[in-house]
């Protein structure tokens, strides 16, 4: 069950890369996480949907951050093959 869930992340984690990396769509995300964190602090009556926005915001932030150190991955290990091959 774990090793599903894992693996349904890391699909996730591929496409946002994939997605983000064709569209460059960082910036985007960016935005909209700085809106709706903006939104979520501003609504401070609001407790429960206030805990909501902030988890929702740290996950995509994670998300934003690992898809960034994946793609760096992606890219030094893509450049060492290309050495390796040359």
């Amino acid at each position: 069950m774990v090793v599903a869930i894992v693996v349904v992340v890391v699909v996730v984690i591929v496409a946002v890369v994939i997605v983000a990396v064709v569209y460059n769509i960082f910036i985007i995300i960016v935005i909209v996480v700085v809106v709706v964190g903006g939104s979520g602090d501003d609504d401070g009556d609001d407790g429960g949907g206030r805990v909501v926005v902030v988890v929702v915001v740290v996950v995509v932030v994670v998300v934003v951050v690992i898809a960034l150190i994946v793609a760096d991955i992606v890219v030094i290990t893509g450049k060492e093959q290309d050495m390796l091959i040359c």
